[in-house]
C-alpha cells in the first residue's frame, strides 16, 4: 500500500511534523509523497513531506465511550456491550467479527490505530 494511501485514510487527524513544536491537523495527500496540515494556531495550510510526518493515534482499546456509542448507532450494532481490539469487534464476549471495510474507515477518520499504518509512520 502506498503510504499516501495510508495518511488519506487518516484524513483529519492529527499530526506531528518534523519542522515544527506542536502537532498539525491533516488536510490533504499526493501520491508524490506530499501533504497538506493545517497549523491550528495561526491558520495557515503548509506543505510537507509525509516522510516528515507521523500521524498521531490512539489505540483502539482506548476508544472513548462517546465514540463507542457513535459507533454503536451508526453502524447499528443491536449490542450494548462492545470492545475493540487490534482490529476485532467484541460483542459480549460471544461474539467476534472482524470490522468492516466502513468501520475501519470510520475508526480512521477519528484518529485510531487501526494496525494499517507502519511504526515508523505513527504516534500512538
Amino acid at each position: 500500500m502506498n503510504i499516501a494511501n495510508i495518511f488519506g485514510m487518516y484524513l483529519g487527524c492529527m499530526v506531528e511534523a518534523l519542522f515544527g513544536p506542536y502537532s498539525y491537523k491533516l488536510y490533504s495527500v499526493n501520491r508524490e509523497g506530499g501533504a497538506y496540515v493545517d497549523d491550528l494556531k495561526t491558520a495557515e495550510r503548509l506543505y510537507v513531506n509525509l516522510e516528515n510526518c507521523k500521524l498521531l493515534l490512539t489505540p483502539l482499546d482506548k476508544i472513548t465511550e462517546e465514540d463507542k456509542r457513535e459507533f454503536l448507532k451508526k453502524f447499528e450494532v443491536e449490542f450494548k456491550s462492545l470492545t475493540l481490539e487490534k482490529g476485532v469487534l467484541q460483542i459480549h464476549k460471544q461474539i467476534k467479527r472482524d470490522l468492516t471495510v466502513y468501520e475501519c474507515f470510520w475508526l480512521a477518520s477519528k484518529g485510531y490505530d487501526i494496525g494499517i499504518c507502519p511504526k515508523e509512520y505513527k504516534e500512538v
